[in-house]
């Protein structure tokens, strides 16, 4: 769990949104992005963007 925390002090969550999303993944992978929207709890909001970001992109 040390380095979950680790991710989600680094890319902060709950600043991540639909505007940013895209942003986030670039920075960080979709393979990290979508590990800590599936494991770290409490980040409904945070998976909605995530979706609705990628789905902007053309990636869903």
């Amino acid at each position: 769990m040390k380095k979950i925390e680790d991710l989600t002090s680094i890319i902060h969550l709950d600043q991540v949104n639909a505007y940013n999303v895209e942003e986030v993944v670039d920075k960080y992978s979709i393979l990290t992005v979508t590990f800590l929207l599936l494991f770290v709890e409490g980040n409904e909001p945070l998976r909605a963007a995530h979706f609705v970001g990628l789905e902007n992109r053309g990636n869903l």
